[in-house]
């Protein structure tokens, strides 16, 4: 409005100047003192008032400059703020990715020490076990030392009976007649002692059985015993050559 107004005022000085009286100083400057003052009061407060008009003018150009620089300010930071917040949610975004990732790295890390719990838990029952089965071997081999010399004497008297067994009455008598025991034919045959029945009392603890057969004397059973033993080691009957 205000540079419509001084355009306006611009257009319509010429017209007024125009109009406007002489100059004081001519012939008829002092027939019109009082209208020319008058005229002169509204000039100069027609000028002035285009002159502040002016000044309006130039005043709302660099208001409106201001205006321009502050709207193209404003529009610049709102879209470095557009700018920030994209860059924000791309942060965020990533963020949450890092946050998967790091949560995949936890769970597997969570899975990780979950196997070497377990597999330290098989190391050590596998342990406890080899340990055991270590303890059994051992016991075993304690006993199988201990049942040895038993497995070992049955051995020797299954052989004896395997070989001595398999004698006749008749065998008997040549084993005593072989070991100098001829004195003792005669009641082994009268009771008809075969290589089994000798193998029988040879096996017991005592020497009560031989006794009975008149054989009382220690050295005499020693005797029959090791021709016994001999026949069983060398798998023959006769032991003296004739």
């Amino acid at each position: 409005q205000a540079l419509t107004a001084s355009r306006h005022n611009r257009e319509t000085v010429p017209t007024a100047a125009a109009a406007a009286p002489p100059p004081c100083g001519s012939a008829r400057c002092g027939d019109r003192k009082g209208p020319l003052t008058e005229a002169t009061r509204r000039r100069t407060a027609f000028e002035t008032a285009s002159s502040r008009s002016e000044h309006l003018c130039k005043e709302a150009e660099h208001k409106q400059a201001a205006l321009d620089a502050a709207t193209e300010a404003d529009t610049t930071a709102r879209k470095s703020v557009d700018e920030q917040r994209a860059a924000v949610k791309a942060a965020e975004e990533a963020l949450a990715v890092q946050l998967q990732v790091l949560s995949g790295v936890e769970v597997g890390a969570a899975r990780a020490a979950q196997h070497r719990r377990d597999a330290a838990e098989q190391t050590r029952v596998a342990r406890v076990a080899a340990q055991a089965a270590a303890d059994e071997e051992r016991k075993a081999r304690e006993e199988l030392e201990l049942v040895r010399p038993r497995a070992a004497e049955l051995s020797r008297k299954l052989a004896l009976r395997d070989v001595a067994g398999s004698l006749s009455v008749e065998d008997v008598r040549d084993v005593l007649l072989d070991a100098g025991l001829a004195k003792h034919v005669d009641s082994f045959e009268a009771n008809e002692i075969d290589g089994f029945v000798l193998s029988e009392m040879l096996d017991d603890t005592d020497d009560v059985p031989l006794e009975r057969l008149g054989m009382g004397d220690a050295a005499d059973q020693q005797k029959l015993r090791h021709a016994v033993r001999m026949i069983g080691a060398c798998g023959q009957l006769h032991l003296t050559q004739t």
